[in-house]
């Protein structure tokens, strides 16, 4: 989402809140609070305040990993078919991000997380100091 502008950024957080309030309202989630989150995304939407509207789309990311696995697999299929966004992708995402904050990788799991983001990614000249990174992390994996 790094290489959308602010605007786009916006629209898309926007539309990924609406497609968890219509599936958590669909489902029915507890409809006074998600009333008011509606509220304050609308608000921070229509203010343009990116930071607060991110905040609330992952406080429902965050409820979305409560879900059953078939209701995780029903949103995300709704998710992508809508906005084009894969869940289970943008988590694989985060964690790559964490570990490269990090600054190194501490076991196997991350390491292959690592190894299979770059054997995607080679090739790819806009991403050759990203890839680099990463392969810096790979050797410094003991």
């Amino acid at each position: 989402m790094n290489k959308l502008n602010k605007e786009e950024q916006l629209e898309l957080l926007w539309k990924k809140f609406n497609v968890f309030y219509s599936f958590f309202k669909d489902d029915n989630a507890n409809s006074v609070a998600l009333e008011a989150f509606r509220r304050m995304a609308h608000g921070y939407f229509s203010a343009k305040k990116l930071r607060e509207l991110d905040q609330i789309t992952a406080e429902f990311n965050g409820f979305c990993r409560e879900l059953s696995k078939e209701d995780r697999v029903v949103l995300n299929k709704k998710i992508k078919d809508e906005i084009g966004i894969d869940l289970d992708e943008e988590k694989r995402l985060e964690k790559i991000n964490r570990v490269l904050k990090r600054g190194k990788i501490i076991n196997t799991k991350e390491y292959d997380l690592i190894l299979n983001r770059v054997e995607e990614t080679f090739g790819d000249n806009d991403l050759n100091e990203y890839v680099d990174r990463l392969n810096n992390l790979l050797s410094g994996y003991s």
